[in-house]
């Protein structure tokens, strides 16, 4: 809780309101509410587009009665590797098979998933990141002041060079590995 109580604290300071010791009741401060679901929207619209830190590869087995159940914090699913031309999707929680019209599989699924984080999770890089664009917003919305709003993107281009920095350096492939169509005719 934390983190996300010094982002909220950074963007009520940005338009010159009090800090808060807590976070836990929202009720009565229109400040405090708008600043959460601000952090909250940033933090999500951020992580739909897949990043390193929250983008994984699995291999994904169906239970006893064929159906693959995926996480609850899932944005996006794709089958990859062997899988790759499979044409899967989320579909209420499981994994729904497009070309067949159907969530029964008969083995393991390889797939790239997408997962939601929330705040507190989030590496340094993008925490900031989002910190940083919640509040460039919130000001906007709020108070409108510019000579805040500048010192806040300027901060900003920093923390975007700083994520995408750090989402090229957890690369660990090869270029080949790197680009999707080779990648997809080696594993075939």
């Amino acid at each position: 809780m934390g983190r996300r109580l010094d982002a909220i604290n950074m963007m009520l300071d940005a338009i010159g309101e009090a800090q808060v010791s807590s976070l836990e009741n929202t009720s009565g401060n229109l400040d405090l509410a708008a600043a959460l679901r601000k952090l909250q929207q940033q933090c999500e619209q951020l992580q739909e587009e897949g990043w390193y830190f929250n983008t994984e590869e699995r291999t994904l087995s169906p239970d006893v009665n064929g159906e693959i159940e995926l996480p609850e914090n899932i944005v996006r699913v794709d089958s990859t590797g062997v899988d790759y031309y499979r044409d899967v999707i989320e579909r209420g929680g499981r994994l729904y098979d497009k070309e067949n019209n159907t969530f029964v599989f008969d083995r393991p699924v390889q797939c790239e998933i997408v997962l939601m984080l929330d705040f507190e999770s989030l590496p340094a890089a993008p925490r900031r990141y989002v910190e940083l664009l919640a509040a460039s917003k919130f000001i906007t919305n709020t108070t409108g002041d510019s000579a805040q709003l500048n010192v806040i993107l300027e901060d900003l281009k920093q923390a975007k060079i700083n994520l995408d920095q750090a989402d090229s350096a957890s690369a660990d492939g090869n270029i080949l590995e790197l680009n999707n169509e080779l990648s997809r005719r080696r594993s075939v």
